[in-house]
């Protein structure tokens, strides 16, 4: 297997970004309706990897994008499974979930890892996780939730997610130290994602390429400066 493999190339690491990238792509796909009986075809797994060498910049291979796959599945499920015990809730601003301690104990016997990364944590991808994978389980959860529900019309939930992933990225940047984000430059990093916010009609696959191409202070002032009627189709050549 190796032997077809680009030697020039770097394995991707799961760092954050490269993890919410792949769950970017997946969402588009699964709303795409390519998702076929819990999982992707062999053509539409090797189209997955070809998005992500292309996203960022590294390549990987299908059985291990199935294996991180497989993962994020059994993370929401065990998520899903916390919050539908009765007394636990959980804040959809903070992430954080509330529990009793005998609850947490409880739990440990079940995967003492995942959840104690979980009391840690939360769990940061859930409302994507829960489009992917489903919503009977992620509906049933957030019923103890400390605060309201996702928007659930199609148009509503789109713009929600979307900006769930640009909040993800910002915190991202800020994590790396980028000074971009507090700086009043016209052409920063903060200004470029508001401008693609409130574009219509970019999938989830194109706003997560132009997310990763913002990087590039070159691109974001030929970006800010072009017409608004270029930009979709730019961003489309990504």
């Amino acid at each position: 297997m190796d032997g077809h493999r680009d030697k020039t190339k770097e394995p991707m690491s799961w760092s954050d970004e490269n993890e919410h990238v792949f769950i970017g792509i997946l969402y588009d796909n699964v709303k795409s309706g390519k998702l076929q009986c819990s999982t992707f075809t062999k053509d539409e797994w090797s189209k997955i990897n070809l998005d992500m060498i292309v996203v960022t910049k590294s390549d990987n291979v299908v059985e291990r994008l199935k294996g991180k796959w497989n993962h994020l599945r059994k993370v929401h499920r065990l998520f899903s499974e916390l919050l539908g015990h009765t007394s636990v809730t959980w804040d959809l601003n903070t992430n954080q979930v509330n529990a009793a301690e005998e609850v947490w104990q409880h739990f440990y016997t079940i995967n003492k890892t995942k959840y104690k990364l979980f009391r840690e944590e939360g769990c940061k991808h859930y409302e994507l996780l829960g489009e992917i994978f489903g919503r009977t389980t992620t509906i049933g959860g957030l019923c103890n939730a400390s605060t309201t529900l996702p928007p659930t019309s199609e148009e509503e939930r789109t713009l929600y997610l979307k900006e769930k992933l640009a909040r993800i990225q910002e915190k991202s940047s800020n994590q790396s130290g980028v000074s971009e984000a507090t700086s009043s430059d016209p052409h920063s990093n903060m200004v470029c994602p508001n401008i693609l916010n409130n574009m219509e009609g970019v999938s989830n696959y194109v706003y997560m390429k132009a997310i990763k191409v913002f990087k590039d202070p070159d691109f974001r002032i030929s970006f800010v400066m072009m017409p608004k009627f270029r930009r979709g189709p730019i961003l489309e050549l990504l």
